[in-house]
């Protein structure tokens, strides 16, 4: 695909103080139709007439001037400098060719690479097309691979060829009665994996159920993200829901539950609050607030309407 070039001093132009917005926008349209066409900046009549929606002529500010911008033709029109700031159609055909003989040399290169890795496999054909075995099937009886292998002929199948020694039985092998424990597994198991993700998904339902209300948001996603990078890190969760539930007791006797003075998850995480004791001292009581009904006060007459 062909581009429409234009010199990047074009707003410097002098000879566009001149022009109207619709002999500029006329001149863009019809040098990238130009282009796309590869008529080398020769403009019809005919496009012209429908680049100014059925209309005909051409602005004269863009054939007046020392410099035109463009010049009448005989059928049409022709943009100056277009062959100045664009190739030629000589030039864009001999392009595409050129890069249509690399585009074939390199998929015969490949095509040439890729047949030669081959040829193993191609050398075992036969002439009607089928595929010899790749190995003997002599070679593959005398594989330990296939010891007990209906194809073995041997006495007792269980002996192995390569070392001699008999193979034991699966009869001879004891069996455990109790299965072994999920918590055995390797942590990198799937098992585990997949147990150890539910597990997390609950401890965070405790903490959010054990945590203070708040008058505001708590920052619930953002304190999940943080309370599974903890675990993962090797906080104990049980320390983290300890610590909670002793901020919660802190917090409803201190009369902060429900309000803003609570402090939101990811910031009650981020400090490790869960080291805190959040104990009372002994003279430290909940406030008691008052309300006071304003209906049933008597306001002096000299202090009313303030």
């Amino acid at each position: 695909m062909a581009w429409y070039r234009v010199d990047d001093e074009f707003d410097d132009d002098e000879d566009l103080d001149r022009m109207t917005c619709e002999a500029i926008t006329l001149n863009l349209c019809a040098g990238t139709w130009s282009s796309r066409k590869m008529t080398d900046g020769f403009i019809p009549e005919t496009r012209v007439r429908k680049l100014k929606g059925g209309e005909n002529g051409v602005p004269e500010c863009l054939l007046s001037g020392e410099f035109p911008w463009w010049v009448k033709v005989e059928g049409g029109y022709q943009i100056r400098n277009f062959l100045k700031f664009n190739p030629s159609k000589a030039e864009v055909l001999a392009r595409q060719a050129e890069r249509s003989e690399s585009g074939k040399k390199g998929a015969e290169k490949r095509w040439n690479s890729s047949s030669h890795s081959n040829s193993h496999s191609v050398s075992n054909s036969k002439p009607d097309g089928k595929m010899d075995a790749p190995y003997p099937v002599s070679r593959i009886r005398e594989s330990s691979q296939l010891q007990d292998s209906p194809l073995d002929t041997r006495e007792n199948p269980s002996t192995n060829l390569a070392t001699g020694k008999r193979s034991p039985d699966l009869k001879d092998i004891p069996v455990r009665e109790n299965p072994v424990p999920i918590d055995e597994y390797h942590e990198s198991g799937v098992v585990t994996t997949v147990k150890r993700v539910a597990e997390v998904a609950a401890l965070w339902k405790d903490f959010v159920s054990a945590y203070p209300k708040r008058d505001g948001d708590r920052k619930v996603a953002g304190g999940e993200k943080k309370f599974r990078a903890l675990v993962k890190s090797g906080v104990p969760p049980g320390q983290i829901l300890d610590g909670v539930k002793r901020y919660r007791a802190w917090c409803d006797k201190t009369g902060k539950t429900g309000s803003s003075l609570v402090q939101q998850m990811t910031t009650w995480l981020n400090g490790r609050a869960w080291d805190e004791p959040w104990e009372l001292s002994p003279d430290l009581v909940k406030a008691e607030v008052k309300y006071i009904d304003k209906s049933k006060v008597e306001i002096p007459v000299f202090g009313r309407g303030l």
